[in-house]
């Protein structure tokens, strides 16, 4: 009988579901809606049984990777979803999804830059994560962070009568003209973290052409903020790639920014 594995990659905007064979071969990938802390304990188990019910193969092992796995407290639940499908589910991060699939050196660094920020070293016998930012921590170069310094650019010009379109835009995404109830929302950013990945989803995938001056500032300013972070790590010297994900890198702009800044960082990029 044919085994196969399932790698699920659960983001803040969808999950990307991977069929492979026994050796990562992808055979069919499926979106699913969007699943990782944010969404809620009860999506999430939603979309894990919309997975289980669509993918009926014989898995021999299911990975499934979702940001802000160390918090969920539901992992017996997910488990027992899958218990009648595969009795060896692995929870893990979603970037060890991507890992498992796309990389095959035994040293590297991994950067994923989506709904929030994480980062991988691995060399021949250690792996550690250079940064896992997510809800208590930083995310910086991520869509969550795009969206508040953009919402902290329409507060400043708010704050000095200036009539921006960083101010046009945020009145448009909270329907309102009242600048302090956005002034309030946005001080309790961490409470709101789905709303600000809307935020910046729409922004950049619906409305970049109207807003494509202001977007490439705040890209510059995403950018600027995770390499004043990332140079402060220590760098592996036998380390000589960086392997790239995430759904900002869709702009031409950012992506070569992040390229120029690596190599001159003697690390060679390459972009999934």
């Amino acid at each position: 009988m044919k085994t196969y594995k399932l790698f699920v990659d659960g983001g803040g905007t969808s999950t990307k579901v991977y069929l492979t064979d026994p050796q990562h071969n992808i055979l069919e990938t499926k979106v699913f809606a969007g699943m990782n802390i944010q969404q809620g304990v009860n999506k999430i188990l939603q979309t894990v049984q919309e997975i289980k019910d669509y993918f009926t193969n014989n898995f021999e092992e299911i990975y499934l990777g979702m940001p802000g796995v160390h918090e969920f407290q539901a992992k017996p639940e997910i488990i027992k979803i899958f218990a009648s499908v595969c009795q060896n589910t692995q929870i893990v991060t979603d970037i060890e999804v991507q890992e498992h699939l796309f990389i095959t050196e035994a040293s590297y660094y991994m950067l994923c830059l989506g709904s929030g920020t994480i980062m991988i070293e691995k060399d021949q016998q250690h792996k550690k994560f250079l940064n896992g930012f997510g809800p208590m921590f930083q995310d910086d170069g991520s869509a969550f962070k795009f969206a508040q310094n953009f919402i902290a650019k329409a507060l400043v010009d708010w704050q000095n009568n200036i009539s921006s379109n960083y101010v046009n835009y945020v009145y448009d995404f909270f329907k309102t003209n009242d600048m302090e109830k956005v002034k309030l929302i946005y001080q309790n950013w961490n409470d709101i973290k789905p709303i600000l990945l809307s935020f910046s989803k729409e922004l950049l995938t619906e409305k970049n052409q109207a807003y494509s001056s202001e977007i490439k500032a705040i890209l510059q300013q995403n950018f600027e903020q995770f390499f004043t972070y990332f140079d402060k790590v220590k760098i592996n010297p036998n380390i000589k790639k960086v392997y790239i994900f995430g759904g900002l890198f869709k702009s031409d702009f950012y992506r070569e920014c992040f390229n120029q800044a690596f190599q001159s960082r003697g690390l060679t990029p390459i972009f999934n």
